[in-house]
């Protein structure tokens, strides 16, 4: 008897830790963003990817302007920030409301030094 509870209950948590997340993130794409201005980082995407949100993560120093995503109906929406994110830091998530299909991310602004590098991360 004993044997048999401990068999199920093994089982069981075999299939507790097997499920999926229900939310996650992802890399979305990565761009650069040079020191002299009017240069806008551009991500495109050959098949539309799914999410419900993005955030900007800066491996280096920039002034980070606006965001600009088009989806796939051709629908656009534009995300301003208008201020300066450190390296390695995070602007925090911006949601669409619901899950979207991606087609092209244009990321704008400038570096503190020649280049910055710019990763964008979706939300599940």
């Amino acid at each position: 008897m004993k044997k048999g509870l401990i068999g199920l209950a093994l089982l069981a948590g075999g299939l507790v830790t097997s499920l999926p997340a229900t939310a996650g993130t992802f890399t979305l794409g990565h761009t650069w963003l040079l020191e002299i201005g009017n240069v806008k980082g551009n991500i495109p995407f050959p098949i539309c990817r799914n999410a419900k949100g993005f955030k900007i993560e800066a491996q280096r120093d920039l002034k980070l302007d606006r965001v600009k995503v088009r989806f796939r109906n051709g629908e656009e929406k534009t995300f301003n920030y208008y201020r300066d994110v450190k390296k390695d830091q995070d602007t925090g998530v911006r949601l669409f409301g619901y899950e979207r299909c991606i087609k092209h991310i244009e990321v704008s602004g400038n570096s503190e030094g020649t280049r910055a590098g710019v990763k964008v991360i979706g939300i599940d």
